[in-house]
């Protein structure tokens, strides 16, 4: 029996069995899930590869079903499925099968509207999407969508991610291979599930069948990795085939291979020829004899001049625009900039330049341990010049020359150095000691506020996130944005003579220098006097327990370091006074020194986070840490009335 059919059937089955107990099956539901508002009850993928005109292509049959559990929830009527020249759209079919006198009714969705994903974008886009409707929706209704796909390229076709944002009562995956054809498969995050997995041997081709039953639902938490790093999920690959006269076609067995499918969507790029092009390259490096400084300004000009955006286009999501095109356009998406880098260098004579594949840090995948497309989302220009390999990606306009993005630190680069070879590159994290925020404050009290002047500086992608967050600011929502990102003390922060430096001096740190009063920070009791020297607090990290599933995550290493100098009130002396703290653990740093000298508290306190991923295993160090941190920023100097 065909798939469709037995699908069918299926349905007409779990149909009937419900005529007249509609209400009945939706209360058993709700006892099991007590707090859902929508259930996935079915989902259903089956991959079939197959060897035709001598190469193997991929298809894909998917159906899915779901549950709503009250009469409230709005646009959950809307829904859309995508699809691309890569992963075609055969078909589509969409229905509510709605409760009607405690049975099922099926009303079948008759419109489908085509758009483009991204309507706004300057690049045509051929990403588009089906978009349609479910309509007679109510508590017990069900949402079913069944979807057929061609996949244009082997290499790359879908991964099943076995995590939604409702739970799923029933998820079933097949795998339907011809002999002739060997794929590798991988395993994510099974470790806890309880599943059924069976492999079925045929006479012409094999069939593996993955069966899970009560999936949990997706867990948002603070400070996560993106979700592939802990959502339970296959991925596939092939291997090699066996073609019409019995030789075995490599497809992705090794990183060779997957570098050889890469490099195909590069080979035939061109050299700059656009007579402007080379005469604005010319400008930049005319009288410049230091190749670094050479490979700045282009780099530099290139940031500014080009405007990142991105998007993808069939075959143009894979290959690069060549390079007049981008400096004609003056717009580009990260091949592209990656691209003018490389034949830029390259026309300033500047050799050992590569174009460069690159996983984000939404990526948790190494290219040894499976290498398929999916181990890349991003690309870039790597330049090797004297013992050193120069990450280039002007895709961030912020980002100060010889640091990689920051999205790309600890990734893997697969660095393109010839049409057969290449170089697998492990991205250094940045040191925290460039990654700066230093805060510098001389303030004395004034009744019940706290009266001085301050100035913050920002190195690193410290600087680079203030500056991509406030670089459209003007006015108002500018002062307000600077009045919270000084803020010092509590909320009765006031901001006064602000002054900013370096906005656009890219390998500067930012400055900005400013007055302030805090009002009622200051508490008198008698005639002793209290204040909380620690101005600036300590962001914490929540849902640090047990039952936490990823790992901690930062964008970056940093420190961050206060300067504060309070005066003495005069006719008082210091009575009580926090202590020295230093607080040492492998990834985590605290020390604050708290010292009186003549008639000034004088006190430098400062965190450092010395990692990007924190395994989830040590959240109980993270706890402790901040816990320590959170207790001494809490303390008070008490100020005593001399006799």
């Amino acid at each position: 029996m065909k798939w469709e059919n037995k699908l069918a059937f299926a349905l007409l089955l779990i149909s009937s069995s419900l005529q007249g107990q509609v209400e009945e099956y939706v209360k058993k539901l709700e006892a099991k899930y007590p707090k859902e508002n929508f259930i996935t009850l079915q989902e259903t993928k089956k991959f079939k590869i197959e060897l035709k005109n001598n190469s193997p292509k991929v298809s894909l049959e998917s159906y899915s079903e779901s549950i709503l559990m009250n009469d409230f929830l709005r646009g959950i009527g809307e829904s859309s499925v995508g699809y691309s020249k890569f992963r075609k759209l055969t078909d589509i079919e969409a229905w509510t099968m709605t409760p009607v006198k405690d049975e099922y009714k099926k009303i079948k969705v008759s419109k489908f509207e085509t758009k483009k994903e991204l309507d706004n974008a300057i690049f045509h886009d051929d990403q588009e999407e089906k978009v349609f409707n479910y309509t007679d929706l109510k508590r017990g209704a069900k949402r079913c969508l069944k979807t057929n796909y061609e996949f244009e390229l082997p290499q790359m076709f879908d991964y099943v991610i076995l995590m939604s944002q409702s739970p799923i009562e029933q998820y079933d995956v097949e795998l339907e291979v011809d002999n002739e054809i060997a794929i590798n498969f991988k395993e994510y995050y099974l470790e806890d599930k309880k599943f059924e997995f069976e492999k079925k041997i045929e006479k012409n081709k094999t069939i593996y069948t993955w069966r899970f039953k009560n999936l949990p639902k997706y867990k948002s938490e603070s400070a996560s990795c993106d979700f592939l790093y802990f959502a339970p999920h296959l991925r596939f690959l092939i291997s090699h085939y066996l073609d019409k006269n019995k030789d075995t076609i490599k497809v992705l067995q090794t990183p060779a291979d997957l570098y050889k499918f890469n490099y195909q969507f590069v080979a035939n790029l061109k050299e700059c020829s656009n007579s402007e092009y080379k005469k604005t390259i010319d400008s930049l490096v005319k009288g410049v004899d230091d190749d670094e400084i050479k490979a700045k300004k282009i780099y530099q000009w290139v940031q500014k001049n080009i405007k990142y955006i991105a998007f993808e286009s069939g075959f143009q999501g894979y290959i690069p625009r060549d390079a007049d095109d981008i400096f004609t356009k003056k717009y580009g998406d990260c091949k592209d900039m990656a691209n003018i880098i490389h034949k830029s260098f390259k026309y300033a004579k500047l050799d050992s330049v590569y174009l460069t594949w690159i996983g984000s840090d939404k990526i948790p995948y190494k290219i040894e341990e499976f290498p398929c497309p999916g181990v890349f989302n991003h690309m870039i220009a790597t330049w090797k010049h004297k013992g050193r390999t120069y990450i280039l990606d002007a895709t961030n306009s912020y980002t100060k020359w010889g640091l990689p993005s920051s999205f790309i630190q600890t990734k893997q680069a697969f660095i393109g150095l010839s049409p057969t070879e290449f170089e697998i590159l492990t991205i250094a994290p940045v040191a925290d000691e460039e990654n700066l925020k230093e805060i510098k404050v001389k303030a004395k009290i004034a009744g019940d506020t706290l009266k001085g002047s301050g100035s913050v500086k920002l190195t690193g992608y410290l600087k680079d996130y203030f500056i991509m967050r406030t670089d459209h600011l003007k006015g108002n929502d500018r002062f307000q944005y600077l009045k919270n990102f000084v803020q010092l003390g509590n909320n009765k922060f006031i901001l006064q003579n602000h002054k900013e430096f370096n906005i656009d001096a890219i390998d500067s740190p930012y400055i900005v220098t400013f007055d302030f009063a805090i009002l009622n920070y200051v508490s008198k009791i008698k005639d002793e006097i209290f204040i909380n020297p620690y101005l600036e607090k300590y962001s914490s990290t929540d849902d640090l327990n047990d039952k936490r599933i990823s790992d901690i995550k930062m964008d970056f290493q940093s420190k961050q370091s206060i300067d504060l100098e309070i005066e003495m009130p005069t006719g008082y002396e210091v009575k009580y006074k926090p202590k020295n703290e230093f607080i040492e653990y492998d990834e985590l740093f605290f020390t604050s020194e708290l010292d009186v000298k003549e008639d000034k508290i004088k006190l430098y306190y400062e965190f450092v986070h010395d990692f990007i991923i924190l395994p989830k295993s040590k959240y109980k160090t993270l706890k402790d840490y901040q816990n320590k941190v959170l207790d001494l920023l809490s303390e008070t100097i008490s100020f005593k009335k001399l006799n």
